[in-house]
């Protein structure tokens, strides 16, 4: 389930344990913006030779996704999370 990136977001996202996320850059046709980031949260570190082929990259939830999570020019941010994780 797509949930666009908020401060308030990110803190339950952290507070369930995840530390680090993908990251998925596309591009978009909409008036609003031009790139869509959509975040999805892991708990242990990633390696960086074998990401998901879905993937760009990983960022450690504490850095990125917080400047991403106040907002970003041209671009949608989303938290791709799973239903029980938004439920508990």
């Amino acid at each position: 389930m797509k949930v666009p990136a908020t401060s308030a977001v990110l803190k339950l996202v952290i507070s369930k344990g995840f530390r680090y996320c993908y990251s998925r850059t596309t591009c978009v046709d909409s008036a609003e913006a031009d790139v869509c980031i959509t975040l999805t949260p892991i708990a242990k570190s990633p390696h960086i030779r074998r990401l998901p082929k879905a993937y760009d990259t990983f960022f450690n939830i504490l850095k990125e996704p917080v400047q991403m999570a106040a907002g970003v020019d041209s671009t949608l941010v989303y938290f791709d999370l799973d239903k029980s994780i938004i439920t508990t």
